[in-house]
């Protein structure tokens, strides 16, 4: 008896074509753009002790093999290392290069004496390709023996003639969510996808990583994660930019997916760069992040040295922290990737902590990375001290038994890829593969910091730590003091935490027997006693000072010396709100003390960036050209330790305004005027006549000119007015003085109630009119009617004889909506209906 067991999903096939000894070439037939686009399906269970022959495993049994080695019958298998939310096993099968035809998979329990649990039908499925192919599967693990808190499976490809087995994989059982705690977002800052896929050797060795979509699955279903940074090489974008597999089709795969963040793995050269057959080889990778810009390069000659990259990732405004600092390979007679050559270069962070802990090597990098990050924090080793994060990334290429291993958390107020990369940018993050450890520090006066920022804290004072973790397995909890310039003092303060739940923790230095003495940080660690499970917080820094700034500092009881408005310099020139008349705009930067930098940017600019005002100096005085309008901008000093900047908003209007048109030049108003201006940047307008003033509102600009009608409160009379436009950079412009007569009253018809009749007999089609019109400003009596529905206007008077129209006219039956308007010389009218 058969029944179903395991969901199974399905991409397209690939196709690559080898390129030289170094890469694959996709050429574009992947066509999937989500989990929409897979096929959902069913393997089917066998009977109950169906065994394969004993000839199934001929072709031997290789290990998980998806990335650096290329299995030799060019199948693989791999695996999540622990179960789904669910508790399910994911299954992902494969092949590289496989050209075969292929009867189905079979499925085996590596505990049980590699018992066949299931079979997919292929139906003699045809693969020929050099691509690599993915199978995705759900396995139930009630159909699976748990050995030592592990599952074990191994699939069998069968095609035909031959059986192929790989695995096992070993899944752990337990399904355990990752410890998190609040507005903290987890995941890994470097993984590899589909997108990179070299080759060496002849093919022998290589990385080939997964589809994104698996990732964005495995990540959310069994990983727990929040993100995760996708960060293929540029040598793979290089090879595949003309095709469909170039950085742009990675940009809306990856950008499908709520979880998967953009990002590069940049090759860079060193000064000792390897050799290898008449290539220079690329000698550290970086990790770009946030980027616009594509890096390509082919991975062997013409590769831009890494303060080249560095300086390029940071000018397009991006960031980058180096890929693993400390790890190494060797290959045959060269050093394709050697240990950071330079940490002098203005890189954000270091991904120091790169696979599964227990593994030799990757805990003897990250000891190793952890001294090199102390000597950037410090300034040991002959470098400037300076604010330098930490991460830690699988560098997993598909390799879903590394993936999820160790961890990187950050703060954010809401979930988004921008919190997140802003939050790597300032180091408001954790590392770890033990649960939440994260600190806040209160200065006692009012403000808190976060991890990676500074504040000001009394000298020989006290501060207060707000500490929150959330540990999977016990740990012993260490605080760490760095003093700059000279060495960390590492104190098992507070014993060891216990994985019993989440705790908040507060406690003082003065509580340890520390008070703030010099400039420098704290951190926190939490380390098992056997170093397999650990967690590190990125820093915060201290400023120590004689005394808290209240206000301004001439309102502060503080010393001169120690009152400044900024910690390292004071900007004078330009200040918040200014507005200059020309494009020359003052700059004065008085430094604090020495300077290594001092630079400004205009956020207004349709492209901003940096500008070096000067290096290595105490202030900077000069002039700097600004085009017309509001302009944003910050000006940052740095030192060899923090960068400071300052924020203000000031306005450019070099062009005076100009009147262009004033109404009415002469005769007469009703009191209403009107104006037209050219003024990019108008102030104020401003009507007077007589000795009084009226400010306008609701002008209205079309195209460069600017239209104002205006009904004032002028009494009637003969007025004299004139208009003044100022704009914000205080110039004015007045226009002529006009002289006119405002008349604000209507004409009056005195014998409203008889000022006409109809003729009889022969004239019944005549209307016989004597109006008695009151109004000493006349212009014309007109008679309005609509005749089939169109509107017609005939005047009857334009003189009146002794303050009388009398007139006789012909009004046909036809006519409709009669009536007459009485108008005087100031366009004031009344209306009246026969």
């Amino acid at each position: 008896m058969r029944n179903k067991l395991i969901l199974f999903f399905v991409f397209s096939v690939l196709f690559l074509s080898f390129v030289g000894a170094y890469e694959y070439e996709f050429n574009g037939a992947f066509s999937s753009e989500g989990l929409d686009d897979l096929e959902v399906r069913y393997v089917e269970v066998v009977e109950e002790g169906f065994e394969l022959p004993d000839v199934y495993d001929k072709e031997g049994s290789s290990d998980f093999s998806v990335q650096y080695v290329r299995p030799a019958d060019n199948y693989f298998l791999d695996a999540p290392w622990k179960v789904d939310e669910d508790g399910n096993i994911i299954l992902l099968a494969g092949g590289i290069g496989v050209d075969a035809e292929l009867a189905g998979i079979y499925f085996l329990d590596a505990n049980d004496g590699d018992a066949v649990i299931g079979y997919y039908d292929l139906d003699g499925m045809v693969i020929s390709s050099s691509a690599p192919w993915f199978l995705f599967f759900y396995a139930d693990k009630s159909l699976l023996k748990e050995t030592d808190g592990k599952f074990a499976v191994k699939v069998v490809y069968d095609d035909f003639w031959s059986y192929y087995t790989e695995g096992p994989v070993y899944v752990e059982a337990d399904v355990g969510e990752m410890p998190k705690i609040e507005d903290w977002y987890c995941g890994d800052t470097h993984y590899h996808s589909w997108y990179t896929s070299t080759n060496w050797l002849g093919g022998l060795a290589g990385e080939v990583g997964a589809p994104i979509s698996f990732t964005s699955k495995i990540a959310k279903e069994v990983m727990d994660f929040d993100w995760f940074s996708v960060t293929d090489h540029s040598n793979s974008f290089n090879l595949n930019k003309d095709s469909a597999w170039n950085w742009s089709r990675f940009e809306r795969d990856c950008g499908f997916y709520s979880n998967c963040l953009i990002g590069e793995e940049v090759n860079c050269r060193t000064p000792e760069s390897g050799n290898w057959m008449g290539n220079s080889l690329p000698g550290n990778h970086f990790l770009a992040y946030d980027i616009d810009e594509v890096f390509l390069d082919n991975g062997q000659i013409d590769v831009p040295f890494c303060d080249e990259i560095v300086e390029s990732v940071n000018g397009q405004g991006g960031f980058g922290y180096v890929a693993h600092p400390e790890a190494m390979i060797d290959i045959v007679v060269a050093d394709i990737l050697m240990k950071w050559y330079d940490y002098s270069l203005p890189f954000a962070g270091l991904e120091i902590w790169n696979g599964d802990i227990e593994d030799e090597d990757v805990a003897e990098d990250l000891e190793n990375g952890i001294e090199k990050w102390k000597d950037v924090l410090l300034g040991r080793a002959g470098l400037e001290a300076r604010r330098v994060y930490v991460s830690a990334g699988s560098d997993a290429h598909g390799d879903f038994q590394k993936f999820g291993r160790e961890y990187t958390c950050c703060y954010a107020e809401e979930y988004s890829k921008a919190n997140i990369f802003g939050a790597l940018e300032a180091g408001t993050c954790y590392m770890g593969n033990n649960g939440a450890l994260a600190f806040e520090i209160d200065n006692l006066n009012g403000e808190v910091a976060k991890m990676g920022e500074e504040i000001d804290v009394l000298a020989g004072g006290d501060v207060q730590f707000n500490i929150d973790s959330f540990v999977e397995e016990d740990c012993d909890f260490y605080f760490v003091e760095g003093v700059v310039g000279g060495e960390e003092t590492r104190i098992l303060a507070g014993g060891t935490k216990h994985s019993y739940g989440h705790l908040n923790d507060v406690f003082s230095l003065s509580d340890i027997g520390l008070s703030v003495e010099s400039r420098g940080y704290y951190r926190l660690e939490c380390v098992s006693s056997d170093g397999m499970n650990r967690i590190y917080t990125n820093p915060i820094w201290v400023n120590p000072v004689e005394c808290f700034v209240d206000g301004d500092c001439e309102e502060s009881s503080c010393k001169d010396s120690v009152c400044v408005s900024g910690k390292l310099c004071n900007v004078v020139s330009p200040t918040d709100g200014d507005v200059f008349t020309n494009g020359v705009v003052p700059f004065d930067v008085v430094g604090v003390g020495d300077l290594s930098l001092i630079e400004y940017i205009d956020y207004s600019a349709s492209s901003p960036r940096w500008i070096r005002l000067c290096r290595n100096c105490d202030g900077y005085t000069g002039n700097r050209i600004f085009s017309d309008g509001e302009h944003e901008v910050s000006v940052r000093c740095s030192d060899s330790f923090e960068s400071e900047e300052h924020g203000f908003d000031f306005f450019v209007d070099s062009v005076a305004p100009v009147i262009l048109g004033v109404g009415p030049r002469s005769g007469f108003s009703d009191g209403s005027f009107s104006l037209k201006f050219r003024e990019d940047n108008p102030s104020g307008v401003f009507l007077h006549y007589g000795n009084s003033v009226e400010t306008v509102d609701g002008c209205v600009k079309g195209g460069l000119n600017w239209e104002c009608d205006v009904s004032s409160g002028v009494s009637d009379g003969e007025v004299e007015f004139w208009f003044v436009v100022e704009d914000v950079a205080g110039r004015s412009v007045e226009s002529a003085v006009n002289k006119v007569i405002v008349d604000s009253v209507a004409p009056v018809v005195t014998n409203a109630d008889s000022f006409w009749e109809r003729g009889s007999g022969w004239f019944s089609s005549y209307v016989y009119f004597d109006i008695s019109v009151d109004e000493e400003n006349f212009k014309e009596v007109a008679l309005d009617y609509d005749y089939f529905g169109r509107e017609r206007s005939v005047r009857l008077c334009g003189v009146l004889n002794n303050g009388a129209c009398k007139k006789r006219v012909r009004v046909p039956s036809s006519y409709e909506n009669v009536g007459i308007v009485v108008r005087d010389l100031a366009e004031n009218w009344a209306e009246y209906e026969l």
